[in-house]
C-alpha cells in the first residue's frame, strides 16, 4: 500500500519505485491500517552518497545525501484518520549504516509537509522490535527538513522510534513498547533509540506510552556543522543521543499524557551534546502555555549515561539556554522556556539512576528541571 503527495520529507522515493506519488491532497481514513511487521533484516543494507532501503512502508520523496533503512513506515502529506500506523516484531541483525546521511530502522516516521495535514483518532504502534548496529557518519552539505526536522540531518541514526515533523496531531496514541536496540551510534548527529520525538508541530489530546524498553549501547558524536531549527537548534556541536525517551521542540501541545515506565537503558554517551535516558524534554515551546499535560515517569533504570563538552552551548532542544556544552538526563523531566498553566502534573517515582555525569555542562537524575518557565496551578 502507497500514498503520498511527494513532499521534501521522508527518506524513500516512491517515484524510484515506479509508483504515482503526484496525488496532492490524498487521504486515508475508514479504519485504514498500515503494517510492517515480521520482518528480519540479517544482511548489511548500506548507502553511501545514495539511497538505499529494505523492507520500506508507506514514504514520499527526500533529498539526503545518503539513507539506509531497514522495516521502515512512512507517512508523509496525507488526511490520516481512524487509522492504525505499526511497526510490530521485526529485526534487524545485520548492520544498518548511513555515510553522509541517515541510518533507520524499525521506525514509523511522520511529516505533515508544507500542508500542514492532520492526522487524527489515529493509533501509531511501535513493539516488540529489535535493532542492532545501526549507524551513521554526518558529511558536509545540507538537506531538505522533513521527518524530524532538525533530526533529518546528515548523522542521523534511529532505532524503534516514531519521529514526527510538521504534523497537526488530534487524538493520536502513540506506543512505543518491548523493545530492544543495541549499538546505535552517530558521528555528527542524533543517535535515537526508543525514542519519540515532536518537532515543528501541533498535539492536541496526544498520548505517548514507553514502557519495557532497553537501550545499549547510544553514542552520539559531535561534528563540526550546524544544526537547523527544530529538536538541536543553534548548536555548533551535534551530539545528541536519545533512548526511551520524548522530545519535542517548535511545539505546540494540549491536553498531552505521557507515561514512561520500566524502561533500561545503560550505556550512553554523548560528546558536545545531550544524552536523554528515560527523559521528557519540551524546548522551545511556541504558541502560548501548555495546559492540561500530564508526565509520568516510574520504575525506570538508567545507567552510565555520560555527555561530554566541547566548545558551544547547549543544544536547545534538550536544556535551552545553559551556558555549558554537555548534559546529561536520566528519569528526568526537563521543560524550557514554557507557560505551565491549568491541571500540569509532573510525577517521578520509583527510577534508579547510577553513574549520571556530565563533562563541562550539567547532569540531573530522577528530577524535575524547569527553566525559564512560569508555572500557574502546576503540580510537581
Amino acid at each position: 500500500m502507497a500514498a503520498s503527495q511527494g513532499a521534501l520529507a521522508q527518506e524513500a522515493i516512491l517515484n524510484g519505485l515506479g509508483w504515482l506519488t503526484a496525488r496532492p491532497g490524498s487521504e486515508v481514513d475508514g479504519r485504514t491500517r498500515a503494517t510492517v511487521t515480521d520482518n528480519r533484516a540479517p544482511a548489511e543494507v548500506t548507502a553511501a552518497g545514495g539511497k538505499a532501503g529494505a523492507g520500506l512502508g508507506i514514504a514520499a520523496s527526500a533529498k539526503l545525501i545518503a539513507t539506509a533503512q531497514a522495516n521502515t513506515l512512512g507517512l508523509s502529506a496525507l488526511n490520516a484518520s481512524n487509522s492504525q500506523v505499526s511497526v510490530l516484531q521485526n529485526q534487524v541483525q545485520g548492520f544498518v549504516s548511513a555515510v553522509g546521511g541517515a541510518a533507520t530502522a524499525n521506525t514509523a516516521l511522520l511529516s505533515g509537509g508544507a500542508s500542514r495535514r492532520p492526522m487524527t483518532d489515529s493509533r501509531v504502534l511501535v513493539s516488540g522490535n529489535r535493532a542492532s548496529n545501526v549507524e551513521s557518519v554526518g558529511a558536509e552539505g545540507t538537506i531538505g527538513l522533513g521527518v524530524v526536522g532538525s533530526l533529518q540531518l546528515p548523522g542521523r541514526s534511529s532505532a524503534n522510534s516514531v519521529l514526527t515533523d510538521e504534523s497537526d496531531l488530534r487524538r493520536v496514541q502513540m506506543s512505543i513498547t518491548n523493545n530492544k536496540a543495541d549499538g546505535v551510534q552517530s558521528v555528527g548527529g542524533a543517535a535515537l533509540a526508543n525514542a519519540s520525538t515532536l518537532a515543528r508541530s501541533n498535539a492536541e489530546d496526544l498520548n505517548i506510552v514507553n514502557s519495557n524498553n532497553t537501550a545499549r549501547d547510544v553514542r552520539a558524536g559531535g561534528g563540526s556543522g550546524s544544526v537547523g531549527g527544530g529538536f538541536v537548534a543553534e548548536a555548533d556541536l551535534t551530539g545528541v543521543a536519545a533512548a526511551n525517551s520524548f522530545a519535542a521542540a517548535g511545539s505546540q501541545l494540549k491536553g498531552a499524557r505521557i507515561t514512561q515506565q520500566t524502561n533500561d537503558v545503560n550505556g550512553m554517551w554523548a560528546t558536545g551534546g545531550s544524552a536523554l535516558a528515560n527523559s521528557v524534554s519540551f524546548g522551545d515551546y511556541t504558541g502560548g502555555d501548555l495546559r492540561q499535560y500530564q508526565a509520568l515517569q516510574t520504575n525506570n533504570r538508567a545507567t552510565k549515561i555520560e555527555a561530554g563538552g566541547g566548545s558551544g552551548s547547549l543544544l536547545k532542544g534538550a536544556l535551552a539556554e545553559v551556558q555549558a556544552s554537555a548534559a546529561a538526563l536520566a528519569n528526568s523531566i526537563s521543560v524550557q522556556k514554557g507557560d505551565l498553566q491549568g491541571a500540569t502534573q509532573h510525577t517521578v517515582t520509583g527510577n534508579t539512576a547510577n553513574n549520571v555525569q556530565a563533562v563541562g555542562g550539567a547532569a540531573a537524575a530522577n528530577s524535575v528541571w524547569l527553566q525559564d518557565s512560569t508555572t500557574n496551578r502546576s503540580n510537581v
